[in-house]
């Protein structure tokens, strides 16, 4: 880590890594993503927990609903965070810089910004990041790397989200 060193490499897109487990995580891009489709709405899962989870919606589990939308949950916590979007309530605040978020979690992710300086700086053009993360994604603007491909079509996108995004077309059909 100190050194910097990256010894292990990917064989399919020579993306190099410090450690082998970090290797083996990534490889998995590269690998037919499997899928979980729900029978009553089509919606699709990575995983098979997240399937079951939203299967709960569709069955009298979900005792609670939305007056706006009419969106059912089978946790009353879930719908006063849904609730959260047609409000527009944002009850967390930062009490640094005063900006306010509807869930607890993106406080949390946001306070890492004044907690660190801006300690991560792009070789190439001296953009400055506070997580390594934001560094790492920003400098595939820089290389063209596209790590994440469809397992469906084989197009590649630079963030995981886009591809999520991609995938949900071949889903529709």
């Amino acid at each position: 880590i100190h050194t910097g060193e990256k010894p292990y490499e990917c064989t399919k897109c020579r993306k190099r890594f410090i450690r082998k487990d970090h290797l083996l995580k990534h490889e998995s891009i590269h690998r037919k993503v499997r899928s979980y489709k729900c029978r009553v709405c089509q919606k699709v899962f990575r995983w098979l927990t997240h399937l079951q989870s939203h299967q709960r919606t569709h069955r009298q589990e979900s005792r609670f609903t939305c007056p706006t939308c009419g969106k059912s949950f089978s946790k009353k916590g879930d719908l006063n965070r849904h609730r959260r979007i047609h409000t527009g309530e944002r009850p967390y605040g930062c009490l640094e810089c005063g900006k306010s978020f509807q869930q607890k979690e993106h406080l949390m992710y946001h306070k890492g910004i004044h907690k660190q300086e801006d300690t991560y700086r792009c070789p190439n053009c001296g953009k400055s990041f506070h997580r390594k993360g934001l560094l790492v994604s920003h400098q595939r603007l820089h290389t063209a790397e596209k790590p994440f491909a469809c397992s469906v079509c084989g197009k590649a996108f630079r963030e995981r989200a886009y591809l999520n995004k991609h995938q949900k077309i071949h889903m529709a059909g």
